[in-house]
């Protein structure tokens, strides 16, 4: 793969924990400024060099493919992957198998993640594995569970959340896989997780980058809002 230009974002979860701002819109289309985070979300993408967008949607997802359309509007293409019912995050990646190339970015639809693709691209096709997952070092990983990297960068071992308060490396929810290793270990209309029931099967064979890039989780009121105030101070945030 010399280049990567198709991405899954998921986004088709119910965002219970921020209602009532997701009592009439999907979680990701909750505004920050004049746009949905979606779209911001989105171009930054673009400017990586991704032009082909398949959104993993459900709850209330008429909202989101009105707003976005076929992305002829902003010069992309864009295919919806619904889900009847929810999924979980490995079951809605099954789902859109149809729409998948042979590798591809996966990203979750409540994460900003300011990745350097292009840097992600060249480890995967380094390290010739199936998985490639990018890791975001924080001060606290009770919030999220950790991950354990070998000195050659691959991941030996998944820690789930515990309310150990510890410095560490989390998932941030972003991830090249290879669709015919991966997908095939997801049953069909299934509800499935990719994180702890599909990952683990890959200990041994997930590449981890590290980043340092920005990385907000927008899944409780205080993270959004923390992503709401970075963007109104940026003077020359980016717009579609």
């Amino acid at each position: 793969m010399k280049q990567l230009k198709q991405c899954l974002i998921l986004a088709g979860g119910l965002g219970t924990r921020l209602k009532p701002l997701t009592n009439d819109i999907p979680k990701p289309m909750i505004p920050v400024g004049d746009k949905p985070f979606l779209e911001l979300q989105m171009q930054y993408l673009i400017s990586q060099g991704i032009h082909h967008f398949i959104l993993a949607v459900g709850y209330r997802c008429k909202k989101i493919i009105e707003y976005f359309g076929s992305g002829e509007k902003w010069q992309i293409k864009i295919d919806y992957a619904i889900e009847k019912e929810l999924l979980g995050t490995g079951g809605a990646i099954k789902n859109a198998e149809k729409f998948l190339d042979e590798s591809f970015l996966v990203v979750n639809g409540d994460t900003y993640l300011e990745i350097d693709l292009q840097a992600c691209v060249k480890q995967y096709n380094k390290k010739g594995l199936p998985i490639l997952m990018v890791l975001k070092e924080v001060a606290d990983v009770s919030r999220y569970g950790s991950v354990q990297l070998t000195n050659a960068d691959i991941v030996e071992k998944f820690t789930e959340k515990n309310l150990t308060t510890t410095t560490g490396l989390i998932n941030a929810g972003c991830y090249i896989l290879n669709k015919e290793e991966v997908l095939n270990e997801i049953p069909s209309n299934q509800k499935t997780s990719i994180e702890t029931e599909v990952f683990p099967k890959f200990v041994g064979k997930i590449s981890g980058y590290r980043t340092d890039a920005n990385f907000i989780d927008i899944g409780t009121f205080d993270s959004y809002q923390k992503f709401v105030n970075e963007m109104a101070n940026r003077v020359n945030h980016p717009t579609i």
